[in-house]
């Protein structure tokens, strides 16, 4: 099939792979910049966000913040799966 005969719009698979792995790699490029960010302001954070009565516990309750940030972003759908199960829907993992 030649590429006249192709769909209007349509790109070719190493376009489209091409953008598809750039994009991915654009979004978690900027998503661990956010991370580091975080990570190294953290005590600057603390001191703006969180009581100043004491700094360690400031300090603490910031990379509480962080760490739960962490862990729930990595699988959102723990949350979900078991209720969807219960009520009869597919769960895809």
């Amino acid at each position: 099939m030649s590429d006249s005969t192709a769909a209007y719009g349509a790109q070719p698979a190493e376009t489209a792979t091409f953008a598809t792995v750039t994009g991915g790699l654009i979004g978690n490029m900027v998503e661990w910049y956010d991370w580091t960010i975080y990570g190294l302001l953290s005590s600057v954070f603390a001191s703006q966000f969180f009581p100043s009565g004491n700094a360690m516990t400031a300090l603490l309750a910031t990379l509480a913040t962080f760490a739960l940030g962490f862990v729930m972003r990595s699988d959102p759908s723990c949350c979900r799966r078991w209720p969807t199960n219960m009520a009869g829907g597919a769960c895809w993992h």
